[in-house]
């Protein structure tokens, strides 16, 4: 909390109680927003999903149930468990680069793993969950409070917004650990906020630990992409306040300064060591095809693409704005942030209003992404400020949340009536007809009744947001349209529909009377996951990090090595010519490759069996033979004959 406002703190206290008895109730329920539940389909289990409590698992974050949900469970179930190497994940130490629970220090820095370690998988991955869920709510709360918002229903308001925002809900589960990010993001910036504040020795101290501890986790969510535009936001943030307190004699510069050099001096040696383990895998990472070399110089974004957040409304996986390939990629936060900055001007120049050091930074701070997003950079620049390393998409989380922050500083800061009647009338109309003018011309919907909807609820918006009396009906109207977000992900009781699958038993048992031998699955993307789920070792499916060693044994003139050598989902086909090894790009991230088990580097490394969506007539040739056909996955597995 603030310095001098003990007011709040009797609230914080129960919310942080409160907090406390729903996460332990959330952990003790196994309760998770997995879409653990695409599973059931997959694997043809009858019925519904198992353990589905509310709304529907999304097939599109495939990259949670398919990739990161099964290597945790491959993790849990080595010997011993929670190895910092393991081949089915990747080459190298693949699982320090991966949001997995990993048996290194580094895990101390990182308390959504820790359930693992302390409960049953089930549990932990709750904990897991719950750590995300409320890590996430309590941070944003933090972080408005330590900028300065002092009304509570603004800090409620922005907390929402933030969680809620269709950007985040959609990329929630993915493996780039974006709520634990922005979590950890928020919770740091805040500690750096207080090392410049009048404090004691004792609470320096303790926001000397707080900044290290969540800064370290921060860093080791490792995705340049998100990160880099949130130290922008940092360095705005920072720049703001002080320019905003360094006449009041409440910001002590000398101080701050010493405090964050050691914070930052700390962080850096307690990394020292996982930098040591991990170089190795992440100079194979920098050379990849995809996506070590792949470096971006601005203007990827269309405008509309740039203020999507407009259509963000009651979104689902069927209903994609044009210019978008899925859902995800076409979420964004609502850019409310330009009717702030013209109500701003207005104060300015017809009322003598001042603007804030602070607004002045985070409009600052929008205005150069979004400068970044829609135009090219000169190479040298991009690479210079370190953004050639964030995708254009990827920036939309560094506008939303400082247009969040905008927004937030505004409301709690102008209070007062600034426009007359005629020229909110006015504003209300020119901001929706150019709003109507651009959907037209976009076009983003083939539904037109669906786009007059979009139409009707930002008309309702803007009219509650420049009618300033309504202020509080807009933060109602508005924080009640993103809490349909929360429908986005689905909640679970537990982890049933893969564990308590009858194809995940047959395997893992399978596994457990021969655990060191390793498994080919054939011509599926999803199967080899779930194998993998069961701790045993798989040559393909998704793999971090290229295994060049033994695609070297494949490919010894290094001729397909552009295709293989990236982040991908390995699919192996069998191919008719056993002597044949061909390779194809699917995808940026994912390729083909057919392969016959009788070629020398899979015996040598004992891979012995083999799984198909279907009978294989030529096992018996090529030496192998049929040990489980189970339904009613109609999967057929089959082992190696021994000499």
């Amino acid at each position: 909390m603030m310095k001098g406002d003990a007011s709040q703190r009797p609230v914080f206290r129960y919310i942080l109680c409160l907090s406390i008895v729903l996460f332990g109730l959330g952990v003790g329920l196994k309760l998770n927003g997995s879409s653990v539940g695409r599973w059931q389909r997959v694997l043809r289990e009858p019925g519904p999903p198992s353990g589905l409590v509310l709304f529907e698992p999304k097939g599109i974050r495939i990259d949670e149930w398919n990739v990161t949900t099964p290597s945790m469970l491959s993790q849990a179930r080595q010997s011993p468990p929670f190895p910092i190497e393991n081949p089915s994940l990747g080459a190298g130490r693949s699982p320090l680069l991966m949001s997995v629970p990993v048996a290194y220090y580094t895990t101390l820095f990182r308390p959504q793993l820790w359930g693992f370690f302390l409960f049953d998988f089930e549990h932990g991955f709750a904990f897991y969950w719950c750590g995300k869920v409320f890590g996430l709510l309590l941070a944003s709360a933090w972080l408005l409070r330590q900028i300065g918002i002092k009304n509570r229903v603004v800090v409620a308001f922005g907390t929402i917004w933030i969680f809620f925002s269709s950007f985040v809900q959609w990329w929630f589960s993915s493996p780039t650990m974006l709520p634990e990010m922005i979590a950890c993001w928020a919770m740091s910036m805040g500690f750096a906020l207080r090392f410049f504040s009048r404090l004691s020795r004792w609470q320096l101290a303790f926001a000397l630990v707080g900044f290290v501890f969540f800064g370290v986790n921060f860093v080791l969510c490792l995705y340049p992409s998100f990160q880099i535009p949130l130290l922008y936001l940092s360095i705005a943030v920072v720049t703001g306040i002080w320019l905003q307190r360094r006449l009041t004699g409440d910001w002590q510069i000398r101080q701050g300064l010493i405090m964050l050099g050691a914070a930052l001096g700390a962080l850096v040696l307690i990394l020292v060591p996982f930098w040591l383990s991990v170089h190795e895998t992440l100079q194979i990472v920098a050379q990849t095809s995809y996506p070590g070399v792949d470096r971006s110089r601005g203007g990827g974004l269309s405008v509309f693409q740039l203020f999507s957040g407009v259509v963000g409304f009651f979104e689902s996986e069927k209903r994609v704005p044009a210019g978008f390939s899925n859902i995800c990629e076409a979420s964004n936060f609502y850019p409310l942030w330009l009717a702030v900055v013209f109500v701003l001007v207005v104060a300015k120049y017809w009322k003598g209003i001042p603007f804030p050091p602070l607004i002045i930074a985070l409009v600052s701070a929008i205005f150069l992404f979004c400068i970044y997003g829609v135009t090219p950079l000169p190479v040298w620049l991009a690479r210079g400020t370190l953004l050639a390393f964030v995708s254009e998409p990827r920036l939309l989380l560094g506008i939303g949340l400082a247009n969040v922050l905008l927004c937030c500083v505004f409301f709690d800061s102008y209070r007062k009536e600034i426009l007359t009647w005629p020229t909110r009338f006015v504003a209300a109309i020119v901001f929706w007809l150019c709003l109507a003018a651009g959907l037209w011309k976009v076009n983003p919907f083939t539904d037109k009744t669906w786009v007059i909807g979009i139409l009707i609820i930002n008309a309702l918006l803007i009219a509650l947001f420049f009618w300033e009396h309504a202020r509080g009906w807009f933060m109602a109207a508005f924080s009640a349209l993103l809490m349909f977000n929360g429908t986005i992900n689905p909640v679970m009781l537990g982890l049933s529909p893969l564990l308590q699958a009858h194809i995940f038993h047959k395997i893992d048992q399978l596994r457990a009377v021969d655990p060191e031998s390793g498994w080919i699955v054939y011509e599926s993307t999803t199967i080899p996951q779930m194998v993998k789920g069961t701790g045993a070792r798989v040559l393909n499916g998704t793999k971090i990090v290229p295994d060049l060693e033994l695609m070297h044994e494949f490919d010894p003139e290094d001729r397909a090595r552009v295709t293989y050598n990236r982040y991908a989902n390995i699919v192996v086909l069998f191919p008719q010519d056993p002597r044949n090894i061909n390779v194809g790009l699917i995808a940026p991230d994912a390729y083909k490759i057919t392969l016959s088990p009788d070629l020398p580097p899979l015996r040598r490394r004992g891979y012995r069996y083999l799984v198909f969506p279907r009978v294989w007539p030529e096992a018996a040739r090529h030496g192998f033979s049929l040990v489980e056909q189970i339904e009613p996955s109609d999967i057929h597995v089959y082992e190696r004959n021994r000499d």
